[in-house]
């Protein structure tokens, strides 16, 4: 599972170097796009971690760790500033759907590797999509009103484990979440999509299931991480969480044509529009000449 997990890294050296090579041509050479020979390349294995750790390879050493001991941070100019006057520099990576549902050990393993390139920030991506574990169970889900506890308590153990490394938390939020779940009730939600796109940004009911969402997760307790009382600290006061998303990929400007099916939906983003369009024109004549 942890060779699957980062062979990105290989696939993504590869595909530069080969796009290095292709482009070295002259002008206006034609390319015949397909597998390289790849019969002189050196064969490259992740190395042990704890073998590495420590060794040249190791970049865990620029790490401040904890994560979080200056306080809570803050936007300040083009910089970010914690509270103590802290100023910090972000070098992220993306932990991705059933990433952050792993055992335990395979959960210390990667922390340790993310530790070990130096990254001191991690996206926490596509916990919501059922496509594969999720923030609401294993497998085929039931409802996307509850967050599974085991799920969630991995979920926390990772957090503990890259605070402990001095890596922060930026949290994504609606992502993938899918519409057509029916125990949860969702009017037309098998128009929707996964992430509910577009339509999520303006819908009422769409709104209030995703506050719903991360009132769930921001104010659960993490048992992994605890204050100087010795109590469990939720998300929403960990000094480690540095960045939240709350829609990923999504803009009211995505809407094309037809793409609201649903009569529904349709109708409240019409009259939002309306409305918009009453308040800013004081008479007819003044939305006419702008709009012709």
């Amino acid at each position: 599972k942890m060779k699957r997990l980062f062979s990105i890294a290989s696939i993504a050296l590869a595909a530069a170097l080969v796009c290095s090579s292709l482009g070295a041509g002259r002008a206006g050479a034609e390319f015949t796009v397909g597998n390289p020979d790849t019969s002189d390349w050196f064969v490259w294995e992740m190395p042990d971690d704890e073998l590495a750790m420590g060794t040249a390879i190791d970049a865990s050493f620029f790490l401040d760790a904890p994560a979080g001991k200056h306080g809570f941070a803050q936007a300040v100019g083009e910089d970010i500033v914690f509270e103590d006057g802290e100023r910090i520099r972000l070098w992220g990576t993306n932990v991705v759907m059933q990433a952050n549902f792993m055992t335990k050990p395979e959960l210390e393993k990667l922390a340790d590797r993310i530790a070990r390139t130096g990254f001191n920030i991690v996206r926490f991506h596509h916990l919501d999509i059922n496509r594969a574990d999720n923030i609401f169970g294993e497998g085929p889900i039931s409802t996307t009103r509850q967050l599974d506890p085991v799920q969630l308590d991995k979920v926390h153990y990772f957090m503990s484990l890259l605070k402990e490394r001095g890596i922060y938390f930026y949290m994504d939020l609606l992502v993938m979440r899918p519409g057509d779940i029916p125990a949860d009730g969702i009017i037309d939600g098998d128009t929707l999509g996964l992430g509910w796109k577009a339509t999520s940004v303006f819908a009422p009911n769409l709104i209030e299931l995703q506050k719903e969402y991360a009132e769930q997760l921001f104010t659960a307790p993490n048992p992994y991480i605890l204050d100087e009382n010795g109590d469990p600290v939720p998300l929403k006061d960990e000094p480690a969480l540095i960045a939240v998303q709350i829609h990923n990929e999504n803009s009211i400007f995505q809407i094309s044509a037809n793409e609201i099916t649903s009569p529904y939906y349709l109708g409240i983003f019409t009259q939002l529009f309306n409305d918009w369009l009453k308040n800013k024109y004081a008479t007819r004549e003044e939305l006419e000449a702008a709009w012709h």
